[in-house]
């Protein structure tokens, strides 16, 4: 009985009323077993999508970019006619425009190699925002900025607490770009020959390496997006040939030259 109603003698309606009245959610009172089932999957899928928008959040959050100002290209803004050989140019565009279409499908890396100021950093950005796009959360690092922090991490604890958090979130994000690569390593000498900051990078950079390799399937996990001034053969000199061999792709598809082409950096087309 409630407020001296017998609710056994009450029609549904008015019954429905009356627990309402109470705070009590009838809503879901005429619910069959298969809507159910799917207001259950609809929910999980909401949760779903949540949590990973707050892992894009955090993996960008550890992002390093160079001076700390994120930024920002789309394919575009890539502009050919900056280029004597625009048709080189375009070609390249074209290329990593393809791959970045296959993302959300396949697994792979990507090695871009060139002078500096050809655009390899600008495609690579322009290949990421492509990559959210498809739902995949993203990270950047300048590996120069992180060699800094590798130097800072001796000196302070509190680096080397966000130095840890940084690789942790290199092995695990769907797309990372390892901008500059081979730029913060220096000499073999000079890392044969000493420092602890050229031991930590190595061992930052073997771990991420070991992490974003699928040895079952022997092919990369997730995507790693590489940009650099050297050669293969000079980064093997600078990193452990192993660490090469997981990042580096051996495919010719999935290795963009930037032959040809010069820096431009700050040059405007003609109008």
């Amino acid at each position: 009985m409630v407020d001296g109603l017998h609710l056994t003698s009450l029609p549904p309606d008015r019954l429905r009323e009356v627990f309402a009245t109470h705070g009590v959610d009838v809503s879901r009172a005429r619910e069959t077993p298969e809507q159910r089932d799917e207001r259950l999957r609809a929910d999980s899928h909401k949760m779903r999508q949540q949590w990973q928008k707050q892992k894009a959040l955090v993996y960008q959050h550890y992002s390093l970019w160079p001076g700390d100002k994120v930024m920002h290209f789309t394919f575009s803004d890539w502009k050919p006619g900056l280029q004597a050989d625009s048709k080189q140019a375009r070609a390249v565009g074209v290329k990593v425009w393809q791959l970045a279409k296959k993302l959300s499908s396949e697994q792979f890396n990507v090695f871009m190699n060139g002078v500096p100021g050809v655009g390899k950093t600008s495609l690579a950005v322009a290949m990421m925002n492509e990559a959210k796009k498809q739902g995949l959360s993203t990270m950047f690092v300048s590996t120069i900025v992180l060699q800094s922090l590798c130097y800072q991490s001796y000196r302070d604890p509190l680096v080397l607490e966000h130095l840890n958090h940084v690789k942790r979130a290199m092995k695990e994000v769907d797309f990372l770009v390892l901008d500059d690569f081979g730029t913060e390593g220096g000499s073999l000498d000079r890392i044969q020959n000493g420092s602890g900051t050229q031991l930590r990078m190595q061992q930052v950079m073997q771990e991420v390496a070991d992490a974003r390799w699928d040895g079952d399937h022997n092919r990369p996990s997730g995507h790693t997006v590489i940009s650099s001034n050297n050669f293969e053969k000079e980064l093997t000199k600078i990193y452990d040939p192993k660490t090469i061999s997981r990042l580096i792709p051996h495919e010719k598809k999935y290795r963009i030259g930037f032959n040809g082409l010069q820096d431009v950096r700050g040059k405007q087309l003609e109008v």
